[in-house]
């Protein structure tokens, strides 16, 4: 048969199959309108026109497909293909053309684009597929992995055209594909649609062109302090190159999920993900610390979903996913209940510059001269980078705490925001000398509060460090409250100081031809001029008394002296180099903080502050006693102590007053015997810290 009668036999094979009045059997005899599975092997027959597919003149690294055994299907736009041209094979860096005989063919329809999951899909490259009619340019199409599902295209060969070319360039190490081919109305023997989605799970699962994405499936990710059992997670964590993931929607009308920031990974202020319903966006913003948004989708008429994160190296997660499309499944979304204190801090999230105490006692950390168990510490690093942690307080409806600003620290201004949820609450400003605040807020309604130690514009903010401590949250307390200072002697008073900024304690201190005594330094002894500052807590003291001079070997220049109590100031003292030793003295029963302060200092100048005498308050206890959490499984006995202790100030009893020698000698304030250290070890362990202390408090005052 020559070639003009071969162009006209498979012409009638198609008209035939079109359901003209010719007859035509297909192999094996079977009629086009029963069933395309042959009983002999259970393999599908392929019609005239996957015939002509599987039957090019010519081919440079294209494959034609006609899966008839379930073994060569391909991919898609999320569809499933069983008849198809591949063009490129994905590892050659070669122009890849494929040429049919369509002599006698008025028109093709088929569905092209991008094969799912092949090519660099994070580089973005472009694939070009030209066709042409007998060697001349018919169409041209520029084809991305991120392309939304195109059109079905149609070829019309109005000039009657003998040779068909698709020639695809460019992105060589991608597969593009022409798939479903109809010739003439005739369709392949398989039928391709979107995918009927079973569960969630099935959903998630079929995601394509991922690109730093991985869908997770009873497997626990964080977002707002709840762990979320199945989802999709946008970023790897490490790489700073975008995120994507599409999926095939044609048969899902709606999608339900929450869209938020993975805890404890790194997160920008701001962050837009982009979600494409086919060629149109929705942006969702998200801050930084925010509460994670529950959104929905109508993906009505919609065939092509992606979802897109800008490059940086933060992680975000679509979580908690449903659709009315496909059943939802339960126990994916675990809310966390608090059973105590503890509880609430171990699970404090996004912690940036934020260290967290968990009252168990071994770490510690001191405002206004008081050592706090619990709580957290915010510090801006040297560059003024805010300083971030967020609670899960959804079983919580009230919090109270200590606000204030760390010992002996960076001495610097700061603000702090505290948000529940979303909410706007004007900043409280921070002044490193003021005493510390109780605070209280109202979480009924919130599922999150977060705070931030920022600058707001604050000069030399930078490094401000300030703390959360001793929180209440509803019925659970701290398991110790903070330890104040003994300050049983002068010597312990002194040594106590704390924000000493060029000032420091001596025992020699040699004042206007006076012997020798113990006392302050103010000031370095430097050229440079300096704000000097020292400050006590006096909580458990009626009267704070001393004498202050002109400290001999140094060209002290004018300068004055600033007493204040709580923040408020009391006294001015005039300095100079020649000035007779002047007696001071306070009343501070009813305050907490007492500052010296010698403001812009010139130059080598210091002076001293000596002969310091103390007043403790009458018949009160300065060391606070525990607090038991309410649940019941933490009660202490009333009878026994946990813990060996024995007495280590001499006095013949074990009372909290050696509690607190334990805390002065690992803060390094007193030096204990080795028979002491020995009685302080109060656990056994062979070494000293402040889990000692807090244990021999614990057994001392359960016994009394």
């Amino acid at each position: 048969m020559n070639q003009s009668k071969k162009h006209l036999a498979r012409l009638t094979a198609f008209m035939l199959v079109a359901g003209m009045s010719v007859p035509y059997a297909l192999p094996g005899g079977m009629n086009v309108k029963e069933t395309t599975v042959m009983a002999e092997d259970s393999a599908v027959a392929p019609s005239t026109v996957d015939e002509f597919v599987l039957n090019p003149t010519d081919k440079s690294y294209c494959t034609p497909i006609f899966d008839a055994d379930g073994k060569n299907s391909f991919n898609m736009d999320g569809r499933l293909y069983h008849q198809g041209i591949l063009l490129g094979d994905g590892r050659t860096n070669a122009t890849s053309e494929i040429t049919y005989d369509i002599s006698g063919i008025k028109e093709l329809e088929f569905n092209y684009g991008h094969i799912d999951n092949t090519g660099d899909i994070t580089r973005g490259l472009t694939s070009k597929i030209t066709v042409l009619l007998d060697g001349l340019k018919y169409d041209e199409w520029e084809i991305k992995a991120s392309d939304a599902m195109h059109e079905r295209y149609k070829i019309e060969n109005k000039s009657g055209a003998s040779e068909l070319k698709f020639v695809r360039t460019d992105d060589y190490y991608s597969i593009c594909a022409i798939a479903d081919i109809t010739v003439d109305g005739v369709a392949s023997s398989f039928k391709t649609g979107g995918t009927e989605y079973k569960s969630v799970s099935h959903f998630i699962n079929s995601g394509y062109n991922l690109s730093r994405t991985a869908p997770f499936d009873k497997a626990a990710v964080w977002m707002n302090g709840r762990q979320y059992l199945q989802g999709i997670i946008l970023g790897d964590g490490s790489s700073f190159a975008g995120t994507e993931i599409m999926f095939n929607v044609e048969t899902i009308d709606d999608l339900s999920f929450v869209l938020g920031h993975i805890d404890g990974s790194e997160a920008k202020d701001s962050i837009d993900i982009t979600f494409w319903l086919d060629g149109e966006s929705k942006v969702y913003s998200l801050r930084k610390g925010e509460l994670a948004k529950e959104i929905t989708l109508d993906l009505t008429g919609v065939r092509t979903l992606r979802i897109s994160k800008p490059d940086y190296r933060s992680q975000y997660a679509v979580a908690d996913i449903k659709s009315k499309s496909f059943p939802s499944e339960d126990n994916t979304v675990i809310t966390p209940v608090h059973k105590d204190l503890a509880g609430l801090l171990d699970g404090a999230y996004d912690k940036y510059n934020a260290t967290v105490h968990n009252g168990e006692g071994s770490s510690y950390f001191q405002m206004s001269g008081r050592t706090y168990y619990d709580g957290f510490v915010l510090q801006m690093d040297n560059f003024g980078v805010s300083s971030e942690v967020s609670l899960n307080v959804e079983d919580i409806n009230k919090l109270t705490f200590d606000l204030g600003h760390v010992d002996n620290t960076v001495p610097a201004n700061a603000v702090i925001e505290i948000r529940p949820d979303n909410a706007a609450i004007p900043p409280i400003e921070l002044n490193y000398s003021t005493l510390v605040q109780r605070k209280t807020i109202d979480v009924s309604n919130a599922k999150i509060v977060r705070f931030t130690l920022k600058t707001y514009g604050i000069a030399n903010s930078a490094e401000a460090k300030y703390a959360i401590g001793d929180i209440v949250a509803d019925g659970y307390n701290p398991a110790y409250t903070h330890i104040i200072q003994d300050n049983s002697s002068v010597k312990e008073f002194i040594s106590s100081v704390y924000d000493d900024n060029y000032s420091e304690p001596s025992d020699y201190i040699k004042i206007n031809g006076v012997e020798p005594a113990q006392g302050l330094f103010l000031g370095d002894g430097t050229i440079f001029n300096r704000d000097v500052q020292a400050a006590f807590n006096v909580e458990n003291l009626d009267k704070v008394s001393f004498k202050v001079g002109a400290v001999e070997g140094f060209k002290n220049y004018n300068a004055t002296l600033a007493v204040y109590i709580d923040g408020v100031k009391k006294d001015e003292v005039n300095l100079t180099s020649d000035m007779a030793l002047t007696s001071l003295s306070y009343d501070v029963k009813d305050a907490t903080r007492l500052d010296l302060r010698v403001p812009d200092k010139t130059g080598e100048t210091v002076y001293g502050v000596v002969d310091f005498e103390i007043t403790a308050k009458p018949a009160s206890e300065p060391v606070s006693e525990p607090i038991v959490s309410p649940s019941p499984s933490v009660s202490p006995s009333p009878t026994a102590p946990a813990y060996s202790v024995k007495d280590i100030n001499g006095d013949g009893k074990t009372t909290p007053a050696d509690a607190r020698m334990i805390l002065k000698a690992v803060i390094k304030t007193l030096e204990l015997t080795e028979e002491q250290m020995q009685a302080a070890d109060a656990n056994g362990d062979g070494k000293l810290d402040s889990l000692d202390a807090v244990l021999y408090l614990k057994s001392v005052v359960g016994a009394e």
